[in-house]
């Protein structure tokens, strides 16, 4: 990224972290995915630190990610895969570890060994990643013993649809519908993290705005603005057309 891209780039990531991202003001969202999802290690004020702080990392390893690509470096879907777990760590860095998780982690992974599900002809190990329960409101439902394989076959869609377009670039619209496919998949129907899917999407968003070389998307200003059309592709597309136009005259040179 040139200096002048990169400086604009990097407002919009750190503003739209803010906007989508209860944590960033230090609220915690426990309970709203599942009664199993344990509260952070940080709350109110010492919250928000962290996750600024986080941010600020976050920012540099997905500049660090866009760079990388557009060098001609190989990407494949492991390497994606690689990627943002890098970034769910760094997000989740000082507010929330596997170890919260143990005792329900062993459960699951008894209950996969004793089931039919052990026979399935795709992977059913646990990624300590990812949730061990499956929110109602999800478009998938997709359980966790099968999260690892889903994920697989959605990073190798996104890397596909990514060197296509840097092959043969796209205009806004294709863009739009890019970001709005990889928000939808992770987020609203996925929603693999166990804690911090929104940044982490976020992450996966800003790096795919990147290698593209297209305007920063710039989220709504709230949280429920951003998914207020989670569940309709149409709507979340024309959605990030208008990120990327608000994108394009915020922090313009």
């Amino acid at each position: 990224m040139d200096a002048a891209y990169r400086s604009r780039w990097e407002k919009i990531f750190r503003e739209n972290i803010k906007r989508r991202s209860r944590s960033a003001s230090g609220r915690q969202d426990q309970g709203t995915a599942s009664p199993m999802k344990k509260p952070t290690l940080r709350s109110g004020d010492e919250l928000a630190a962290q996750v600024w702080y986080n941010t600020g990392v976050l920012i540099e390893s997905v500049a660090g990610a866009v760079d990388v690509t557009l060098r001609g470096e190989p990407l494949t879907a492991q390497v994606l895969r690689l990627m943002c777990e890098q970034w769910f760590d760094v997000v989740n860095d000082g507010l929330s570890s596997a170890a919260q998780y143990e005792k329900e982690s062993g459960d699951l992974k008894a209950l996969i060994e004793r089931t039919a599900l052990a026979h399935y002809a795709c992977p059913l190990e646990l990624n300590h990643r990812y949730r061990l329960w499956t929110p109602a409101y999800l478009g998938l439902q997709i359980p966790p013993a099968l999260l690892e394989r889903v994920m697989d076959l959605f990073y190798e869609h996104v890397v596909g649809d990514v060197l296509v377009a840097r092959r043969h670039p796209v205009d806004t619209l294709g863009v739009a519908v890019r970001l709005a496919e990889a928000d939808l998949i992770m987020d609203a129907e996925v929603h693999p993290w166990r804690d911090g899917c929104g940044r982490v999407t976020t992450a996966l968003l800003m790096w795919i705005a990147g290698v593209l070389e297209a305007s920063p998307p710039l989220f709504a200003e709230t949280y429920e603005g951003h998914i207020k059309t989670y569940g309709d592709f149409d709507a979340h597309k024309v959605y990030m057309q208008e990120c990327l136009e608000r994108g394009a005259d915020t922090y313009a040179p």
